[in-house]
């Protein structure tokens, strides 16, 4: 009962208080990363209806791109479509996307993910050794002063396990306290989705 707890409290020790308050810590802040991930999940679900009301293919996609980029809280999104048989990427859609880019996998960035048929995240875009002297796509073409920072990629599997697609987000949204975020595993989930 409540009370039988209370006097218990009472009688622990220094050392045993800050277990108990350590434990109480790590419970909250997991049910608080619980909360936020639901709430991630429900923003996801949400968008469904409005793709499957889409007139068109590219109405659909630009769906799928601005929802990604407000669940994974990013700066922005896009898909990638994979041409094996070329060895190329192309896309014709992104958040701020103006023209479609065609790019060799081997150059992309986003070709790391196509290639290795695997998730892609990138934490320090300018240093990290998979991005070294690959191309940023659409960053490289808009001209709008977009440097990526961060990055996270992931293939897109048809049935047969071949890369059909890699959808992006990039630069992930700095915290209200103005400190540096980056994708973790629970943006890597929401993508796997």
């Amino acid at each position: 009962t409540e009370d039988s707890l209370k006097s218990h409290i009472m009688t622990l020790g220094h050392s045993e208080l800050s277990k108990l308050y350590e434990g109480i810590r790590t419970v909250t802040q997991d049910l608080s990363s619980i909360f936020k991930i639901s709430i991630r999940l429900k923003q996801m679900f949400d968008y469904a209806p409005d793709i499957t009301s889409s007139v068109t293919f590219n109405e659909a996609v630009k769906i799928v791109i601005e929802h990604t980029r407000e669940a994974l809280e990013c700066e922005k999104s896009n898909i990638y479509q994979v041409d094996l048989l070329n060895g190329q990427l192309w896309t014709q859609a992104g958040t701020d996307f103006v023209k479609s880019s065609k790019s060799p996998i081997s150059e992309a960035v986003v070709g790391v993910a196509v290639i290795g048929k695997d998730i892609l995240n990138i934490r320090d875009a300018v240093n990290d050794r998979r991005a070294m002297g690959k191309n940023f796509g659409m960053y490289d073409l808009l001209g709008k002063g977009c440097r990526a920072k961060t990055i996270l990629a992931y293939p897109i599997l048809n049935r047969m396990g071949e890369v059909e697609g890699v959808i992006e987000a990039v630069n992930k949204n700095v915290g209200a306290d103005g400190e540096i975020r980056y994708f973790n595993e629970d943006d890597e989930g929401l993508l796997k989705m």
